[in-house]
């Protein structure tokens, strides 16, 4: 048997460039639509696209603008709309970036819409540049008069000072394409590491050396160019499906990293890294490196008794509790810029580097031997695990060891427990930036015990009344996930959004405890009044009717594309003790029945008994693995439509006598 486990791989291929033989090569034309595209009314390959990209380029390259050697990117793209009603491609987003002393360039925007022979520009008024953050901003424009059967042009330059940021092609995006090519032409004093990833074939992979490419002033010879033109035809959206990692991780794309540099004068700069040169980088000058220098600081500022608990386990939790405690997080993420350690902390609020960072020196200052831990949120792709790509990583934690144990630790959520990483952190392995040894992968893992416990003595009443006295516990992210719901409003609204998810129910009388204590499981008491289904002289009562996880199977589609991450393993358990007045009889229960997954990576159980008129229900459910291969898919929907249905379709059924 296969086995079910996923571990996640980052798919890709190091693209050769020699030895390889053109194959055909399309080309477009701006505002030049065939009679065949203007006739097209779907697209066959995938019937139920909105839109489909026809033709799309983009190019690479250097030319000398204003006596300086500058990175010239060029793209074009040709969209045919299919159903105007559902797509929401109007609006254009071309990204740009900046720092404090320089700035891309967006020129030669040009933007038509197509409807038969009528032809709407976009207007220099009707483009709009907003800055994203710090760093980045976007030229942002909307196709005007967008129909069924439009066809929407448009193509722009950018002139980029930053030879880094060479950037790479997306063959694959959220809408289906019939061609698509990227060009490079590169200088030979340039060099470029290349990578190819995702599973779609490039059906031209083209490879040469032009001579007299680039004329740079002040030297005696045109410069020589590597050309390489890549393309791929017939590409199938890419379409995110429930419960996966970052679509970004499964995109087909090329990508450029920037090796090195020889100037004209012949002296060479490398710029592709080892581990080693980064932990270097990161202790003498980056400024996250420099926020660890406040050991001293930290041994003044805490409370004293902290530094003075004997047990370095006891130490380590007390300290991480006083700075989730201490700060309040603005909610903002950085990383290599706007870290201010010491200022933070005065203010009591800081950024998610601030925060963890502050923590690591409170932990060194305790004598603990903290570490930085890069990363990056489950919402973009997995950090490159072959060499160091610094913009792979947008997330800092905690690495400390204590005896044999390792724990990664992130003070920024207020609800969270020690050792325990945030949903939104749980994308595969961080980078331990030892400064000492060297840094090395760590595996980030999830919290392993995840309950749901839901406990009820249950009464069904002569007037055909049902009622409950519930008790709810959570562990783990259930325990996170349930007092995420609590903080968002009053305890109120936090009531009629859980009488509304049960439904015919009606909850009174809630209490809560441990909402604001994170070293202890929350659990939550309350009420409950459920109205049964009644049917001529017989009574149906939902015994899931406190439980509404499995009212619909999630995974509903034929087929799978990418691995399934539910990002932790997870579990119920959910009992009941139901009385039953005199003057029913109980016509039925529920048969008992139960479902496993291979290699004991879940099950599902639901047991009825009866003790004169008494009835108990214990339900448990698990999922033991937080990821899966795609090849799964067919047990795990077949598994998940065994508990919907017997969660959906299973009822007691009583009578009067």
């Amino acid at each position: 048997m296969m086995p079910l486990k996923n571990s996640f791989v980052l798919s890709f291929v190091l693209i050769i460039t020699f030895s390889i033989t053109a194959q055909e090569r399309k080309k477009g034309f701006f505002g030049q639509p065939t009679a065949q595209e203007h006739a097209m009314l779907t697209y066959d390959k995938d019937p139920e696209a909105t839109a489909v990209i026809l033709f799309e380029s983009g190019k690479n390259s250097f030319e000398m603008v204003d006596n300086r050697l500058t990175l010239i990117k060029e793209v074009y793209r040709k969209i045919k709309v299919l159903n105007a009603q559902k797509f929401d491609g109007a609006t254009i987003e071309i990204p740009w970036y900046a720092n404090k002393s320089s700035k891309e360039r967006v020129r030669k925007l040009k933007v038509m819409t197509h409807n038969g022979g009528l032809q709407r520009f976009v207007s220099e008024d009707k483009i709009f540049e907003s800055d994203l953050n710090e760093n980045w901003n976007v030229t942002k424009f909307t196709f005007p008069d967008v129909k069924d059967g439009s066809i929407l042009e448009y193509s722009y330059r950018i002139e980029s000072p930053f030879f880094w940021g060479f950037g790479g092609w997306d063959f694959q995006e959220d809408l289906p394409k019939i061609y698509s090519e990227f060009e490079s032409s590169i200088p030979g004093n340039l060099v470029y590491k290349r990578s190819l990833f995702g599973t779609q074939e490039l059906s031209l992979n083209d490879v040469k050396v032009k001579k007299n490419c680039l004329d740079v002033r002040g030297t005696e010879q045109a410069a020589a160019c590597e050309v390489s033109v890549y393309a791929m035809k017939d590409i199938p959206a890419l379409i995110e499906e429930s419960y996966m990692l970052s679509s970004d991780n499964y995109r087909s794309r090329l990508e450029y990293e920037l090796q090195e540099i020889t100037d004209f004068y012949g002296d060479t700069s490398y710029y592709t890294k080892t581990w080693d040169d980064v932990d270097n980088e990161f202790k003498t000058e980056k400024d996250m490196g420099r926020q660890l220098r406040y050991e001293n600081y930290f041994q003044q500022a805490l409370p004293q008794q902290l530094l003075g608990i004997p047990d370095a386990f006891e130490r380590a939790k007390a300290i991480y509790y006083h700075i989730q405690d201490h700060f309040t997080w603005n909610n903002k993420y950085r990383m290599y810029s706007d870290v201010r350690v010491k200022e933070a902390y005065e203010e009591q609020k800081g950024n998610n580097s601030e925060i963890n960072l502050a923590l690591i020196n409170a932990l060194n200052a305790a004598q603990l031997n903290a570490k930085i831990l890069l990363s990056a949120t489950r919402d973009t792709k997995a950090p490159n695990p072959l060499y160091p790509v610094l913009t792979d990583f947008n997330y800092v934690m905690a690495y400390v060891k204590i005896g044999e144990v390792e724990y990664i630790l992130d003070a920024t959520d207020k609800d969270l427990k020690f050792g325990i990483v945030p949903f939104r952190a749980l994308n595969d392995k961080g980078r331990v930036m030892d400064f000492e040894n060297g840094s090395f992968w760590k595996s980030i893992d999830p919290e392993p015990k995840n309950l749901l416990y839901i406990k009820a003595q249950v009464l069904v009443s002569a007037e055909n009344e049902v009622v409950a006295t519930v008790t709810e516990t959570h562990t783990g992210y259930s325990e996170i996930f349930e007092k995420q719901k609590l903080h968002k409003g009053s305890q109120a609204n936090y009531v009629t959004e859980k009488e509304s998810q049960l439904g015919s129910i009606e909850i009174r009388n809630l209490s809560i405890n441990n909402e604001k204590n994170p070293t202890k499981d929350l659990t939550l008491e309350y009420a409950v009044t459920y109205e049964p289904e009644i049917v001529g002289d017989q009574i149906y009562i939902d015994p899931f009717f406190l439980q509404p996880e499995f009212k619909i199977n999630p995974f509903l589609a034929e087929n799978r594309s990418f691995p399934i991450d539910f990002g932790y393993p997870r579990s119920i358990h959910y009992a009941l003790a139901i009385t039953i007045e005199k003057g029913f009889k109980i016509e039925r229960l529920p048969e008992n029945k139960s479902f496993k997954l291979p290699e004991d990576i879940g099950n599902g159980t639901m047991l009825f008994s009866q003790n004169d008129n008494t009835v108990y229900l214990r339900f448990t459910f698990a999922v033991n693995h937080q990821s899966f291969i795609t090849e799964a898919y067919p047990i795990l929907k077949e598994f998940f439509g065994n508990v919907v249905n017997l969660q959906t379709n299973s009822f007691i059924v009583l009578s009067k006598r």
